[in-house]
C-alpha cells in the first residue's frame, strides 16, 4: 500500500516538473485575437472528423476506455459511426447511441453505480476514460469524498486549447484597459485562470485568496503549486504578483484594489465565485462606493435575477461562465441575456444531447445534460457523459458578438441535480445525505428524516444553508452540531477539506429548529 502511495507520489510530482517546465514557453509563444479565429473556423468546419477521432480512441483495440464496452454491446463499430454521421450529423448519432445505450449517468461516470445495459454489467472508474495520447501534468481534484472525486490531469495543451475560447470571450465584451484580478481558493481555481490568460498575454495585476494559502491545514500541494507557476514564470522573466489572503468576511483590500483602477482611468476585472462577489458588492454598497466601470467574472454558482440586480446595484458589470473541472469551460454568459443566467454554448469544444423526457429506471431527469468532447488534448474523452447537470436549451437571435463567433446554442435556468453548491464549492448529495442521515443522528439522536439541508438565497444573493433539525431531537448545541457537519465533511478528502475551511470561515451554514 505503502509502496503504491509513494509511487504514485513520484510520478504525479515528475508529471508536475514537466508541466512547469514547459510555462515559460507559454509565455514565450503568446496567442493574437486573429490566430484564436483561425483556430476556432478550423474547429467548426472540422467538427465531424475530431467527432469521428474521439469515437476511434475509444475503440482503438487497445483502449481501456468503458465507453468501448457499450459501443461493443450496442453492436457499433466505427465504420458505423462513420457512415451513420454522414447521414445523421453529430447530434443525430448522439441520439441513436444514446437510445442503444451508449452513455454514462453522473453516478456510472464517477463510479458510484455500476453501468448495467441488459445482459451487460460493470463497474468502472472515472479514471479509465482519460485520454491516453494526453500526458500527465497538472492534476486538479474535483469535490466529492475521498473516494469519489476525480483527479483531472491539465496538459499545456489542454490550457493553451482553451485560452482560444478565453481570448475571444475578452474581446468579445470589448476588453481595453482593463486590469486583472482573481479571487478564489488555493490550487487549481487561481492556476487555471492565471495561465489560460497568460496564453495571451495577459497577466493579472492581483491574486487573492479566500483561504490561507499558509495554512497547516491544507494539503503541500495547495500551499505550493501556485508558487511553483511563480517561480517558472519566472524563469520566462515575467513576474507574476504573490498570493494575497483575503477571507470573504474582510474584502476591504480588493475593494480598495477596484477603486484605485477605476481613479486611474483603467477598468479592474475580477474573476471569481458568484457568492463572493456577491458580498464584495454588499460591502461596497454598505461603504457608499461607486464600481461603476468594473467588471465581474462570476463562475462556480448560478447568477440568479436578485445577485445580478446586487451587481448592477453597485454600478459594475458581469458576465457568467458554465463549466466544470471534468470538460472546462461550457457556456460564456451572453452579452444580451434574456435572463440572468444565460450562456452560449462552446460548440467547438463539445457536443451535446440534451434528454428530453425523464427515465424512471436510470435515474435520468428530464433535460439532463450529457457531453461529448471533441478537443484532442481534452483530459477524458468522454461520448454521452452525464455532470449531473440540466437546463433549458434553446436557440435565439441574441445579436451579441459571441453568437457572431458562431455560438448559437443557449442554456438557460442551469442547475446541478446531483450536487450541493455554495461559496463556489460543490459537495455531492449522495454524500451529504450518508452524513445527515447516518452521522448526526448516530451523534445527536433522532432518526435519517430528523435532519435536512436546504440550500438558499437571501434577499440580496447571499448563499445559506439551513441545517433544519426537528423538534423530536431534544435539546441540541447548534455549534456542535455544524462542527459535527463540518469536520466529517473536511475528512472525506483534500476538496473537501479545502471546502469546509471556506464554510467555516463563511460561516454559512446556520441550525434551525
Amino acid at each position: 500500500m505503502k509502496k503504491n502511495f509513494f509511487l504514485s507520489l513520484a510520478e504525479e510530482s515528475l508529471a508536475g516538473i514537466k508541466f512547469l517546465a514547459k510555462i515559460p514557453s507559454l509565455h514565450k509563444y503568446q496567442m493574437t485575437n486573429s490566430e484564436a479565429r483561425s483556430i476556432l473556423n478550423w474547429r467548426f468546419k472540422n467538427q465531424e472528423l475530431r467527432f469521428l477521432s474521439s469515437i476511434k480512441k475509444i475503440l482503438h483495440p487497445d483502449s481501456k476506455n468503458p465507453l468501448s464496452r457499450l459501443l461493443i454491446h450496442a453492436g457499433c463499430e466505427f465504420e458505423d459511426v462513420k457512415n451513420l454521421i454522414h447521414k445523421e450529423g453529430i447530434n443525430g448519432v448522439l441520439e441513436i447511441l444514446f437510445q442503444n445505450g451508449v452513455y454514462l449517468t453522473v453516478n456510472e461516470f464517477k463510479g458510484r453505480q455500476d453501468v448495467v445495459r441488459g445482459s451487460l454489467r460493470f463497474s468502472i472508474s472515472p479514471f479509465e476514460l482519460k485520454n491516453p495520447s494526453v500526458p500527465c501534468g497538472l492534476n486538479i481534484r474535483t469535490s466529492g469524498s475521498s473516494s469519489k472525486s476525480i483527479s483531472v490531469p491539465i496538459s499545456m495543451a489542454y490550457i493553451r486549447s482553451r485560452s482560444v475560447n478565453c481570448l475571444l470571450d475578452v474581446n468579445a465584451r470589448g476588453e481595453e484597459d482593463w486590469v486583472y484580478g482573481v479571487w478564489g481558493v488555493p490550487g487549481g481555481a487561481v492556476i487555471n485562470h492565471l495561465l489560460e490568460s497568460s496564453a495571451f498575454g495577459v497577466y493579472p495585476q492581483r491574486l487573492f485568496s479566500l483561504i490561507d494559502p499558509s495554512s497547516g491545514k491544507l494539503h503541500p500541494r495547495y500551499r505550493w503549486s501556485t508558487r511553483a507557476i511563480h517561480w517558472a514564470s519566472f524563469a520566462a522573466k515575467v513576474t507574476l504578483p504573490k498570493l494575497q489572503y483575503v477571507p470573504v468576511d474582510r474584502s476591504q483590500p480588493i475593494l480598495q484594489w477596484i477603486l484605485d483602477v477605476l481613479d486611474a482611468g483603467k477598468y479592474p476585472h475580477l474573476i471569481g465565485y458568484t457568492s463572493s462577489i456577491i458580498r464584495l458588492c454588499l460591502e461596497a454598497h454598505k461603504t457608499g462606493a461607486d464600481l461603476k466601470g468594473a467588471q465581474f467574472t462570476v463562475t462556480g454558482e448560478p447568477l440568479s435575477d436578485i445577485r445580478l440586480k446586487t451587481i448592477h446595484e453597485c454600478g459594475a458589470e458581469v458576465s457568467n461562465r458554465y463549466g466544470s473541472i471534468e470538460v472546462g469551460t461550457i457556456g460564456y454568459g451572453c452579452l444580451h441575456r434574456e435572463t440572468s443566467d444565460e450562456v452560449h454554448f462552446l460548440n467547438d469544444r463539445l457536443a451535446l444531447l440534451q434528454v428530453k423526457k425523464e427515465k424512471h429506471q436510470s435515474g435520468i431527469p428530464a433535460g439532463s445534460l450529457f457531453v461529448t468532447t471533441l478537443e484532442p488534448a481534452t483530459p477524458y474523452i468522454l461520448l454521452n457523459v452525464s455532470l449531473g447537470d440540466k437546463a433549458t436549451l434553446k436557440k435565439r437571435n441574441c445579436g451579441c458578438p459571441l453568437e457572431d463567433l458562431g455560438w448559437t446554442t443557449y442554456f438557460q435556468n442551469i442547475h446541478s441535480y446531483e450536487k450541493l453548491t455554495s461559496e463556489g464549492m460543490a459537495f455531492l448529495n449522495i454524500d451529504l445525505s450518508r452524513i445527515i442521515d447516518e452521522v448526526l443522528p448516530k451523534r445527536f439522536g433522532g432518526g435519517p428524516t430528523h435532519y435536512q439541508l436546504v440550500e438558499e438565497e437571501d434577499d440580496v444573493g447571499r448563499a445559506s444553508l439551513r441545517l433544519i433539525v426537528h423538534p423530536h431531537v431534544g435539546p441540541i448545541e447548534s455549534d456542535a452540531l455544524v462542527n459535527c457537519l463540518l469536520n466529517e465533511l473536511e475528512a472525506s478528502g483534500e476538496s473537501e477539506k479545502l471546502m469546509g475551511l471556506l464554510w467555516r470561515k463563511t460561516g454559512i451554514l446556520k441550525v434551525e429548529r
